[in-house]
């Protein structure tokens, strides 16, 4: 800023020019934002989280969620139980600006596991193909010790089934389960053509 000062003092006169450097100590940026849903993809019923991300302002920020996530944090969490893209907006304000962003989701249908009746049951070779690995319950061991358990669960029920049938036949026969696998090997040998 510039300035001209003139002193008079009867017929005499003088006159000076002076200056001064104005600087603005609170300097605003300009605000923006932008948003994210985490994960992108997901399932019915899993937990959607919808971040905020600003910049700039003129420090502090206030959030508003509107749309399908609605709340006033920075982060702010939902689940939908139906399928399709799911959109959330966030506004921003930072001591009078504010800034707008708009992020989405894709909610898939592999979350539910269907009940089958007689009327919607699916055509062969279809039935396998809605069941998903990650609707199994977390029971807090690893897929590798998951499936080693289940091999091993299910030699150990065909063993028990096994024994149930034999210890049925052998009573129906009227001998013992020992005499009973003994004649089944020798009918097996027989029918090879091979004698004991």
């Amino acid at each position: 800023k510039n300035a001209t000062v003139t002193i008079r003092s009867g017929n005499e006169s003088i006159t000076r020019n002076c200056s001064v450097n104005i600087q603005n100590q609170n300097v605003q940026s300009n605000l923006s934002v932008y948003c994210v849903a985490n994960p992108s993809n997901s399932n019915i019923n899993q937990s959607i989280t919808w971040t905020a991300y600003a910049t700039g302002g003129n420090s502090g920020y206030s959030y508003s969620w509107y749309g399908d996530a609605t709340g006033s944090g920075q982060s702010v969490y939902n689940s939908y139980n139906t399928t399709g893209t799911k959109y959330a907006s966030v506004q921003v304000n930072s001591n009078g600006q504010t800034a707008s962003a708009t992020c989405n989701t894709n909610i898939n249908g592999n979350g539910n596991v269907s009940l089958y009746t007689n009327t919607n049951y699916p055509g062969p070779g279809t039935l396998a193909s809605g069941v998903f690995l990650s609707q199994i319950p977390y029971t807090g061991i690893g897929d590798s010790l998951k499936m080693t358990l289940f091999v091993l669960g299910m030699i150990l029920w065909s063993a028990f089934m096994a024994w149930i049938i034999m210890k049925k036949r052998s009573a129906k026969m009227g001998t013992n389960q020992a005499d009973l696998i003994e004649n089944f090997k020798r009918a097996n040998l027989a029918r090879k053509g091979v004698t004991a």
